[in-house]
């Protein structure tokens, strides 16, 4: 997978929390991050495997900075397509 970083403020220090993500194939494309503007810690992250022929969906968010991830495409929406 491709780097996916978290910065804390006001440390303008990123940390890679890609390790932090399961279940996403290595070099999958980093297709989007959104932080939440409505609660701190919180982000979103799309992956978009399409170019090895993967459109299985990758969408995960974090509600503790990066320190834990949770897949919101799960077994419910197995092959969705995540828009991003």
């Amino acid at each position: 997978m491709e780097t996916c970083r978290f910065r804390k403020m006001p440390v303008p220090t990123w940390h890679n929390v890609g390790d932090k993500i399961s279940g996403v194939p290595q070099n999958t494309y980093v297709s989007r991050i959104i932080a939440s503007k409505f609660s701190e810690g919180t982000a979103y992250v799309t992956f978009d495997g399409h170019r090895s022929d993967d459109y299985k969906p990758y969408v995960y968010v974090t509600t503790d900075f990066g320190e834990t991830w949770k897949s919101l495409a799960g077994k419910r929406f197995p092959m969705a397509k995540a828009f991003t």
